[in-house]
């Protein structure tokens, strides 16, 4: 299973279907979770707050030409990129987990960090997979969300949905 977490706080309906579009375009796109809004990260930024969604897509790229590929759908959609890695986007595609493969690269891993700590990234892939289990941590999805969706600064409703 290869799941990616598509986010946007810029024109975020827009952006979030012009992304889809272009997924199902590119890959086979197996599943998408139901779209969340969450706060702007870090936490207290003065700026939008964000739409997120995981999706399961197939493709025969190797993780590395896959991460390639989705920085160009971001290019191709809009996406400019800052100094500031927390600045407002028009959109977002991580990599967020590649079947059970583990990767440590100088600018990005696999898993990816924000699966073991963020509820942004967990939520929607809890919904689309609970029990998948992490392939460092060795504990499923859901647990991992209830670990840490805990605070006042993670407040959650669903969104619309594509």
């Amino acid at each position: 299973m290869i799941f990616l977490d598509l986010g946007s706080n810029l024109e975020r309906e827009q952006s979030l279907r012009k992304t889809l579009a272009a997924l199902e375009r590119t890959f086979q796109l197996k599943r998408r979770s139901t779209v969340y809004e969450s706060p702007p990260y870090p936490v207290g930024s003065l700026q939008p707050s964000f739409f997120n969604l995981a999706v399961e897509i197939e493709t025969e790229l190797p993780p590395a030409q896959l991460r390639g590929r989705l920085r160009e759908l971001e290019a191709e959609l809009g996406r400019r990129r800052s100094a500031d890695k927390f600045a407002p986007r028009t959109i977002d595609l991580d990599l967020t987990l590649y079947h059970d493969r583990v990767e440590r690269h100088s600018d990005w891993e696999l898993p990816h960090p924000q699966v073991a700590s963020q509820p942004f990234v967990l939520m929607p892939l809890v919904e689309l997979e609970p029990e998948l289990v992490h392939p460092t941590l060795k504990v499923s999805l859901r647990e991992l969300l209830e670990r840490v969706a805990h605070g006042p600064e993670h407040i959650w409703r669903s969104g619309f949905r594509l």
